[in-house]
Order: C-alpha cells, then structure tokens, then sequence
C-alpha cells in the first residue's frame, strides 16, 4: 500500500462539514430538522421530552478522509466494524445509519468540498470495511469492500432511504430508542470521550414525505 494513508481531521471536524450537507439534500422533502449529540440527561432529560411531535431519526456516522500526502487526487474511507453493529441495533429501532466522508485531501479543501454518502445497512459482518474515492467528484477508484453499504448520490436517493429506512415515532419513544441503543451499542460508559464512535443524530419532523 506504499506510505501510510491517515486521516487528518477528527471526526468532529468532519460532522461540521457533512451535517450542513445532508440537511442541504433532505431540506426540501424535510423542512424542519433538528441535528443533536444525544445525552440522555440533556437531550433525552424531561423538558426535552415536552413535545408532542412525531419524529424520524438518522445516525450519521462521520468518516474521516485518509490521505498520505496533501495533494493527492484521492482518499481511502474506512468503515470500523463497530459501524455494522451499531446499525443492527439502530434497524430494530427504526433508525436509518448513514455515513459521510468529507471529499477533501487538506484541510483547506474542506472550505467548498463535496461529501460522499454511504447508506450502512444491517446485518453486515462485524470486520472493517475500506474503500477508495477519487477527488474532487468521489467516484469509486476501488470498490466499497463490504456488500452492506450502498453509496448515495444525489437527495433524491438519500430522501428516499430516509422515507423508507426509518420509522415515525413520538419523540418520546425515540429518546427511549436511543438510550437503549447507545447502552447496546456503547455499554454503560458515561462520557463522550469514552471508547467508540458517536453519532449525530438528525430528529426530522413532519416533511412533504410523511
């Protein structure tokens, strides 16, 4: 593989880049999206749950872009193996687990760059999963090598895997739906910084697809 490929943002930096661009796709079907870093004492506490709203939810897991030199024309994505189980526990709860990849190889790239989209489907097996995306345009330079992601290219696919991946349910059963799958998920570990990936979740209410 020649020069060790790493990745040169945290997955924080990448979620400010692919949570503006996915509410850019579902914004017309879904006006009214909320993006949250679930804390069952914050997001999940008693005056959050004030609300009679029906919600759908989306885990977005972001993938960091890895590179071995700032000017190369592409970059290699890896998907951990604790992804695909985090999805089977999230399909039991109606929750769609997507995945986004920044498609920049610097950091200044990430000023106007595009995000690849991966729809993580459950029941994958639990071994990491890599792929190759050439730059600017993301286009697969080497298949995704698991059979249990699919790439989504324009809103009008990422729309429908949300109308169809996800399940309408109050907002209360939702917090429920997720504490319970970050216990699974995660175990009982408190703090953020904790061992594991986290996601951002999108709570969408009510959009033109209901």
């Amino acid at each position: 593989m020649g020069t060790r490929e790493i990745g040169f943002i945290s997955e924080h930096t990448a979620e400010f880049v692919i949570v503006p661009d996915v509410l850019r796709h579902l914004r017309t079907a879904y006006p009214r999206i909320v993006p949250i870093y679930y804390w069952s004492t914050r997001e999940g506490s008693r005056v959050s749950l004030e609300t009679s709203a029906n919600v759908r939810v989306v885990a977005l897991f972001p993938r960091r872009p890895k590179v071995s030199t700032s000017d190369q024309d592409h970059v290699l994505v890896k998907f951990n193996a604790s992804l695909f189980d985090y999805t089977t526990n999230a399909a039991d709860a109606g929750i769609l687990v997507l995945a986004g990849v920044p498609l920049a190889s610097s950091l200044l790239e990430l000023i106007d760059c595009s995000t690849a989209w991966f729809h993580i489907r459950p029941s994958g097996p639990a071994r990491d999963a890599f792929c190759r995306l050439s730059l600017p345009d993301g286009e697969a330079i080497e298949d995704v090598s698991s059979n249990y992601l699919d790439r989504l290219r324009t809103s009008k696919e990422i729309t429908r895997v949300v109308r169809e991946e996800t399940r309408r349910t109050s907002w209360s059963e939702a917090a429920d739906n997720l504490r319970e799958l970050r216990r699974k998920s995660f175990g009982e570990r408190v703090f953020p910084w904790a061992s594991g990936y986290r996601p951002v979740h999108l709570v969408i209410l009510n959009g033109v697809h209901v």
